[in-house]
């Protein structure tokens, strides 16, 4: 998620108000079709257990934690 965080970081971005619009349809879209694999322990494991991904994808210690004891569990 800190991908999308980041990427939110853009919407206040004063220098690129003229693309607000579609910065602000493709997070909605991007939130919308991957909502329900953030929240599926299964997928969630899947990505933690790939050697690619491994724990870039979580914002913040508690997201790190609960996926620790997913993999413990």
């Amino acid at each position: 998620m800190r991908y999308f965080t980041e990427a939110l970081d853009l919407q206040d971005d004063a220098s690129i108000t003229h693309r607000q619009p579609l910065i602000t349809a493709i997070l909605d879209a991007i939130h919308y079709r991957f909502e329900h694999m953030l929240a599926d322990n299964e997928l969630r494991l899947a990505t933690l257990t790939n050697s690619f991904f491994k724990l870039s994808l979580l914002d913040n210690e508690d997201e790190i934690r609960r996926a620790k004891n997913l993999l413990k569990g």
